[in-house]
């Protein structure tokens, strides 16, 4: 019997994990990969990084299918990686919406651990772990994000900040150099994969994970009693932020310097994005559970707060005091949380106002997610203040409560089958839905793109597979000029041709940087075409020539690939 309770203690938290994945995960597992709202898109983008991988690419700036085949720096502004976990299946031969499925299942289970673990260190107890699983892995907003809103990368953003937040408690906690060393490389791979995961998620969760640092380090002599603690906790933290920021260079440097090249403006100008339009009021704020519905016959938004975590939550801030590791944790905590409620009701207007780039959320029930952690972390700490006789109980009913509470919003709708859908296929799904380049707003559209593109222009190519596409628009070729060849790659077009004549070559490819063209192997100018932002190649001379065509990284994204990803290439 006690090696059975020892193993149970010290592997509990797997089988909450595998238990959480089948319960939360359900209809994923039974109606297959969500397509509803965004699910189509991440889907695509799978398809899009599978294809750029097979062509080398494994950190792809340009995707070419996007915009009827006329391509997007899609992976340049959105990184990749929650992409990337499903795409390690699929290279290794599961068919691609069975690795989407194990994507979404995988950012499920790293949330549930990630939280229980993170409840553990808090509460010093499996059952506050338990409570923080439920609390913030089975709250409404996750349900949402999954069933409802197909939110894929957020899902594995949701995930990662447990794991970045438990990676900073160790961080200020520690005592030896080797505790500290594996603290710091745990806080810089999970605060590295929150950035490249969901960056949005990154800055929602930045104040939480800001303030639980500066909280543990103003309180470093409650850990230790070790002369000099303080400024070793110091800088082991500077270290880790230090560290983050280089391995992430390769999004944040072309976000910050490339910007202004696409139309980012267009996430705030469509009237469903406004953040004016998405407050909530109290009810849906506080809002029961809604009814039980197999067939989701009556959608509905669960844009509520998890309501039986608000008692627990408010016992460890009326019990901040006696708080495992130091009273400043509840406190800061339950500040927090308040600003993240506060922020979205009407009332918070003026603020949103004020702060200009709040407005890139568009939606401020997003906010629903961190405070959902707060609460869960705030419950724990109301947990382990209950006298000891009253925890085993209390524990069971919070998971019994949390299992029932979230049951009626685990039913999703059918999904739209799947099954031998790849990237060819995306022109048709853009058609079909006007979500150019996998974006409900169009906002990775280039600067100069003014215009969609003939959305026929290239639908050949790809309905016969033909691809790379070729990318010379021949009906504007002049009389005289003979194509000898034209070999199109990923993201380069050489094309051999004998003219009689100086000409200009218009190309299905929009312009973006870094385009660059030769002629003979000398360099040659590159002009676009006004309005619609694709690519001109004037004053070609006459005879016979070999023109080369190509897309490279630019000098920042070769910059930021190169030291965030320098520990690879050393590998």
């Amino acid at each position: 019997m006690e090696r059975f309770n020892k193993y149970w203690q010290r592997y509990f938290h797997w089988f909450l994990g595998g238990f959480g994945v089948i319960w939360l995960g359900w209809s994923v597992f039974v109606r297959g990969v969500p397509t509803q709202i965004d699910g189509l898109n991440h889907f695509y983008r799978l398809l899009e990084l599978h294809w750029a991988v097979q062509n080398g690419q494994f950190y792809p700036r340009w995707s070419p299918d996007l915009v009827y085949g006329f391509g997007a720096p899609l992976f340049n502004f959105y990184p990749p990686l929650s992409y990337w976990v499903a795409e390690i299946p699929l290279l290794l031969g599961v068919p691609a919406p069975v690795a989407m499925q194990l994507g979404y299942l995988s950012a499920i289970a790293t949330l549930l651990v990630g939280s229980y673990l993170l409840g553990k260190r808090v509460s010093g107890s499996q059952w506050g772990g338990c409570i923080v699983a439920i609390g913030y892995g089975f709250a409404p907003y996750t349900y949402f994000n999954l069933v409802e809103r197909a939110a894929y990368p957020e899902l594995w953003g949701m995930a990662c900040v447990t794991w970045a937040t438990l990676g900073i408690l160790q961080l200020v906690q520690a005592e030896t150099m080797r505790t500290r060393l594996k603290a710091l490389l745990l806080t810089v791979l999970a605060c590295t994969a929150l950035v490249y995961a969901h960056s949005l998620s990154s800055f929602m969760y930045l104040p939480i994970l800001l303030t639980t640092a500066v909280v543990g380090l103003f309180a470093g002599k409650v850990y230790s009693t070790r002369r000099g603690t303080s400024w070793q906790v110091l800088l082991a933290g500077s270290v880790a932020f230090a560290w983050v920021l280089l391995l992430t260079l390769a999004w944040w440097l072309p976000v910050l310097y490339e910007s202004h090249l696409v139309q980012l403006q267009r996430t705030l100008d469509a009237p469903f994005a406004d953040f004016r339009q998405n407050f909530v009021n109290g009810y849906e704020f506080f809002a029961p559970p809604p009814a039980y519905d197999p067939l989701l016959m009556a959608q509905h938004r669960a844009i509520s707060v998890f309501t039986p975590m608000l008692l627990l939550a408010g016992l460890g801030l009326w019990n901040w005091r006696k708080h495992r590791h130091h009273p400043l944790f509840p406190l800061v905590w339950g500040l927090l949380a308040l600003g993240y409620a506060f922020l979205q009701f009407p009332q918070s207007l003026p603020l949103w106002e004020a702060f200009p780039t709040l407005a890139y959320l568009q939606f401020p029930w997003r906010l629903l997610g961190p405070l959902g952690l707060l609460l869960a972390l705030l419950s724990a700490s109301g947990f382990q203040a209950l006298p000891t006789r009253w925890q085993n109980i209390v524990g069971v009913g919070v998971v019994l409560l949390g299992l029932g509470y979230s049951l009626s919003r685990s039913y999703a709708p059918t999904q739209i089958p799947l099954a031998g859908i790849t990237h060819r296929d995306i022109p048709t799904h853009e058609q079909a839905t006007g979500w150019i380049a996998t974006t409900t707003s169009s906002e990775f559209l280039p600067i100069w793109a003014e215009t969609r593109p003939d959305a026929l222009a290239l639908a050949d190519a790809y309905q016969n597979n033909q691809l790379p596409a070729r990318r010379l628009d021949r009906t504007q070729l002049p009389v005289g000029v003979n194509i000898v060849s034209e070999i199109a790659g990923y993201q380069s077009l050489v094309i051999e041709y004998d003219s009689n004549t100086a000409w200009t070559a218009y190309l299905n490819w929009l312009v973006f940087a870094d385009m660059q063209v030769e002629l003979d192997g000398q360099s040659f100018a590159l002009q676009i075409q006004p309005a619609s932002g694709l690519a001109i190649i004037a004053d070609l001379p006459a005879g016979r020539h070999l023109l080369r065509v190509e897309r490279r990284d630019s000098a920042v994204q070769s910059w930021g690939s190169g030291v965030s990803f320098l520990p690879v290439w050393l590998a």
